[in-house]
């Protein structure tokens, strides 16, 4: 017998197991012969690991472990009845084939491997597949679960030595990044070692304890007392240092000095506040200073040299200085302190990071120079803006409290210090020059009655005097907003007009494309925030009027801290939508992924949604002409994987009409669009893309293994996608979907052809019902070449209140099945097209069905005489058409298995890619690493849709044939030979019968008797009862040979009528329902990709 070896998988685990061309010459021939008729769950590790790592106990590669029985059986799980039940509310505990113990947790997509395993490692389920099984050798289900793991299970790997070369660089910045921490790390180790060895000896706690209370005793009130705490420190020093058990410490001083510090911080910082209590600096009536004041330099520059660019960034680092410093309330220690304060100082003058929005700001404030005084002036607004209340004990703490003194004197902390030191001062010389003061008080009322006049709650929309204000339009608050902004924010667009028309001088337009927020909205932005629509108009106008193109596209696709552009603000207005439009990136992201034309689609309380929608998408598709190129799809694709398709809420024919769109695109969920309009109800959108012939309408979520149809909680919806369902299955003419549990008892959806007003029906109907509909078919006919006992069994099976993954693995696999049954059978016309109207229309026809079946005459009555000439034809007949079935059957077999293999092998394409180009990328040679960016692949070169579709039709084509095929077979090598036997039999004992009573023209009946002479009698009484035995074996013989002649013939009638439909069903599934429909649809792909 010839050996057929199908291409090897790309897992070796998976190939080991399920492609082994000669199973009873491998050495896992015992494990086959185990697994033969078992369901089992297999955990595959990924390829890259498998491929490219080795065992460090054996030192064998993990691809030869693969064919090693004693590392296969920690893979392999064995199901039982539990692994049916939903256990959501427990874990799922499974045994492996060597006994150890696995639990899943399906909800998180987590494996504990427990007892057992020499290492319990928890597992992350990367991908749930179902493999359809090709083999000959495992016979306990059609469709096996593999679940990817993100490691191997039961061994200690390291990568191959080729490896090397890919991963060293990764390792270096790792390692040097976390030098600088190791002197940290070495100090907290040390103070963890000294508290411990402190709470282990009391008595050194009691004399600390001692030397506490005599600081609080001996300290005044109001006097922090600097010399007594270093002397109690001191004290405590000297006493600790030629103890044995702090000889090993190397920062013995600084550990005792933290500790009187953590202890003693909250009496100090009382004496400190009550101390200075009435010499704080207050800054509350500073709360009005602006950038303006204070930093009158940059104001005063020329026209040409000022910038408000660098305004707005300066006002940046004011926001992020501020609400730093504010932490100082929250420090208990002089490290805390001194910590906060560098770091305020640095997020000031932009020498450490900057948050991400700014690190991509063009031409940032790191280039300017930043002086000693405007760093003074800058720190005075950030004192003023965090309303720090306890200003001069914080310095003096800073001053007097350190465990080096040279720290505050020396270094980036000295220059901190004194730089607070001078803030402090300059407000104490303010407040000392009554001038100053008096101007102060001024500026702070003027500022204080514009802002006013400026408040949403003030109705006024006019201010008569603005020539008052003039030399405080300039004005800036905390939060970056201008003096514009404010009237934007806020609908003062009267005053807004006002001061654009009379101090256009003031705000030229270079200023107002500058303006900017903190957050780094612009005037535009701030407007559409703001829904001031009017004012976002006039600003356009004045950006359309006075602005080049560059200008416009750089200003309009301005970012806020949320990479958000002011389209991505937009919402219903339509206006703004179509003066700024070509203007707008609409590829541009936004923090979370999203395109300006994302943020509209998904903008669903707007009136105007379905006329914004396509005004927007028919802008962004102009932009892309203009830009030399077609609409992308995939540029519009969200950070959770969200497509325009899944948050589209109506119109989606705009999308439709796109020819490279993958409508079963998945989230990062695994929800397709169709399962989001499903699970919102979004009924125009089902009704559209239900009938787009790209729409995989049972395509799989990943994690739950849930259909569209699991999120489908109404009546309409579950009959619109049924609609679909019925036109895409075999025939055209029924639909079974939805499978439910009420009180353990399963109802499923039907949707069929209906020949009422409505093209199409859906009705629940009893699972139970539908199997006595089988098994009264069944009965009908007996011969039929659809698996019907089958389905009554599956459907026998159907007790469980809520399933697992391997549930619902079976029950979608019932359903399609019993799809593909009723579709035969209504195509045939064995039951009637409007059966399934309602569940009482079943149940009356089966009524009806039994009754008449009932009073049909049984065909054992009147046997039929079968003559040899007519078994002979008979057995000819059904040879013929046995030997046709059985190369069909083994066509389909071999079409069967290509079918899966096409599929498998291009996923492993697109694994071994992706693979090979991480690979790549990791390659220390830059020149070689990026010659992998060059890679590209087309493993797509069948619909994923039609293939499935095809592989479905012909196994249960195949499942047909192969019923068929055991009715043949039956009649032909066992009823018929039987028959032959008899016949055989019979002609023998005629044989005898002729040779001992040649005289006898027929054998006489057992009744017969005549007188008779006593000897002759009993010779002839022998001879009679040897005639009567012979008579009655003729008799019987001929009785079986009826019998079984009408049983032949009438199985042989009902066989040529099956055969019959058979071959008009094969014809119409294969020809017309499948590879017309495959050729069709990947036609349509390879047009597509060309």
């Amino acid at each position: 017998m010839s050996v057929y070896h199908l291409p090897t998988l790309l897992n070796p685990l998976v190939n080991a197991i399920f492609n082994c061309p000669e199973p009873e010459r491998s050495p896992l021939k015992k494990l086959f012969a185990n697994l033969k008729t078992r369901r089992f769950i297999l955990l595959a590790p990924p390829s890259e690991y498998l491929l490219n790592y080795h065992d460090v106990k054996s030192k064998l590669p993990l691809h030869d472990l693969c064919y090693n029985a004693e590392f296969i059986n920690s893979y392999i799980l064995l199901m039982t009845e539990n692994s049916y039940i939903n256990t959501n509310s427990r874990d799922s505990h499974y045994e492996t084939l060597d006994g150890k113990t696995v639990v899943i947790q399906w909800k998180n997509n987590v494996i504990h491997a427990l007892n057992g395993f020499h290492i319990r490692r928890r597992l992350k389920i990367l991908e749930t597949k179902i493999l359809p099984n090709f083999n000959d050798y495992f016979e306990g289900a059609a469709d096996f679960i593999i679940l990817f793991i993100d490691q191997p299970l039961n061994c200690e790997f390291v990568s191959n030595d080729y490896l090397q070369c890919f991963h060293n660089y990764e390792k270096i910045p790792n390692n040097a990044h976390a030098m600088p921490n190791l002197s940290i790390d070495s100090f907290q180790q040390e103070r963890s070692s000294f508290e411990n060895i402190l709470h282990i000896h009391p008595a050194r706690l009691t004399q600390l304890g001692q030397l506490f209370s005599s600081y609080r005793t001996l300290a005044p009130g109001d006097d922090p007392s600097r010399s007594i705490f270093e002397s109690i420190v001191q004290q405590a020093f000297d006493g600790m240092k030629s103890d044995s058990l702090f000889k090993n410490f190397s920062n013995l001083y600084d550990l005792i000095h933290d500790y009187f510090e953590l202890n003693l911080y909250d009496d100090i910082w009382s004496r400190l506040t009550t101390h200075f209590k009435g010499h704080e600096v207050d800054t509350e009536k500073y709360k009005y200073f602006s950038v303006n004041q204070l930093l009158t330099d940059f104001y005063s520059k020329d026209y040409g040299e000022f910038k408000l660019h660098d305004i707005t960034l300066i006002e940046r680092r004011l926001h992020l200085a501020s609400n730093h410093l504010q932490k100082l309330a929250l420090t208990h220690s002089y490290a805390e302190k001194s910590k906060i304060l560098v770091e305020t100082l640095q997020k000031l003058s932009g020498t450490t990071e900057m948050d991400s929005h700014q690190l991509e700001l063009p031409d940032g404030l790191n280039n300017m120079t930043m002086d000693a005084d405007t760093l003074i002036s800058l720190f005075v607004l950030v004192v003023c803006r965090s309303e720090q209340k306890h200003l001069k004990s914080h310095l003096y703490y800073l001053q007097n409290f350190s465990n080096n003194s040279s720290s505050t004197k020396f270094g980036i902390l000295g220059y901190a210090v004194s730089t607070l030191e001078a803030v402090v001062c300059y407000f104490e010389d303010f407040n000392k020059n009554t001038g100053n003061v008096a101007k102060a008080n001024t500026l702070c009322e003027k500022t204080k009655n514009l802002l006013d006049k400026l408040s949403c709650e003030n109705p006024t929309n006019e201010i008569e005097d603005l020539a008052t204000y003039k030399d405080i339009l300039t004005y800036r608050n905390e939060q970056g907003q201008s003096i514009l902004s404010i009237c934007i924010t806020n609908h003062k667009n009267y005053i807004l007009l006002d001061i654009l028309s009379e101090y256009e001088n003031d705000f030229p337009v270079e200023d107002l494309l500058e303006d900017e927020t903190i957050d780094g909205s612009t005037l535009l932005i701030e407007s559409i925030k703001a829904g001031n629509l009017e004012a976002a108009k006039v600003l356009i106008k004045i950006m359309l009027f006075n602005c080049t193109e560059e200008e416009l596209v750089s200003y309009i696709n301005k970012t806020d801290k949320y990479a958000r552009t002011v389209a991505h603000y937009l919402t219903h207005e339509m206006d703004i939508l179509k003066s700024i439009g070509n203007y707008i990136d609409w590829k541009r992201k936004n923090s979370s992924g999203q395109t300006p034309l994302f943020s509209i689609f998904r903008s669903y309380d707007q009136p105007n949604y379905e006329e914004m929608v396509k005004t927007a998408f028919d802008i962004a598709n102009t932009w892309y002409r203009k830009h030399n190129s077609l609409f992308d799809y995939l540029d519009h694709t969200d950070n959770k994987g969200n497509s325009l398709l899944h948050v589209l809420k109506t119109n989606i024919p705009i999308l439709l009409q796109l020819t490279k769109l993958d409508i079963n695109e998945e989230n990062y969920k695994g929800l397709t669009p169709l399962m989001v309009y499903v699970k919102y109800k979004r009924l125009s959108n089902i009704d559209a893309i239900t009938k787009d012939r790209r729409l995989i309408l049972e395509k799989v979520q990943n994690s739950t293994f849930f259909t569209c149809f699991d999120y489908a909680k109404d009546h309409s919806v579950l009959s619109k996608i049924g609609e679909r369902g019925v036109k895409d299955s075999l025939f055209g003419l029924i639909y079974f979907h939805s499978l439910r549990y009420h009180n353990l008892n399963a109802t499923t959806n039907i949707t069929s052809v209906s020949n009422a007003e409505k093209p199409f029906a859906t009705t629940v109907i009893n699972m139970k019902t539908i199997q006595g509909l089988l098994r009264s078919i069944l009965k009908d006919n007996p011969f039929t070449f659809l698996p019907l006992n089958t389905y009554i069994d599956e459907i026998s099976h159907l007790n469980r209140s809520d399933l697992t993954i391997i549930g619902k693995t079976d029950v979608t696999s019932l359903l399609h099945q019993l799809t593909n049954c009723f579709n035969v059978l209504l195509f045939l016309k064995k039951i009637p097209e409007n059966l399934f109207t309602d569940e009482a229309s079943i149940l009356y026809w089966m009524r009806i069905n039994t009754s008449k079946r009932n009073q049909k005459p049984s065909g054992k009555e009147n046997p039929k005489t079968m003559e040899p000439e007519e078994i002979n034809m008979i057995q000819s007949f059904l040879r013929f058409n046995f030997d046709e079935i059985s190369s069909f059957k083994a066509s389909l077999n071999i079409l069967r298995k290509v079918l899966i293999f096409i599929n498998l092998k291009s996923d492993d394409f697109e694994d071994a890619y992706k693979g090979l180009n991480e690979m790549g990328r990791k390659l220390i040679n830059s020149e070689a690493s990026s010659a992998f960016k060059g890679i590209i692949t087309n493993h797509n070169m069948f619909s994923e849709l039609s293939l499935a579709e095809l592989l479905e039709n012909v196994r249960f084509l195949e499942q047909c044939t192969i019923q068929l095929s055991s009715f043949v077979q039956i009649i032909l090598f066992e009823k018929i030979p039987n028959w032959w036997k008899h016949y055989g039999e019979f002609l023998a004992l005629h044989k005898s019968y002729r040779k001992a009573f040649p005289n006898m023209v027929k054998p006489k009946s057992a009744s017969d008797t005549s007188s008779r002479a006593p000897l002759g009698g009993f010779i002839e009484t022998k001879r009679e009862q040897s005639e009567q035995r012979l008579a009655v074996q003729i008799k019987a013989s001929s009785k079986m040979l009826k019998e079984l002649g009408s049983e032949i013939f009438v199985a042989h009638e009902r066989l040529a009528e099956e055969l019959s439909n058979y071959m008009e069903f094969r014809k119409a599934c294969l020809d017309q329902r499948s590879l017309v429909a495959f050729a069709t649809t990947n036609i349509s792909v390879l047009q597509e990709c060309v």
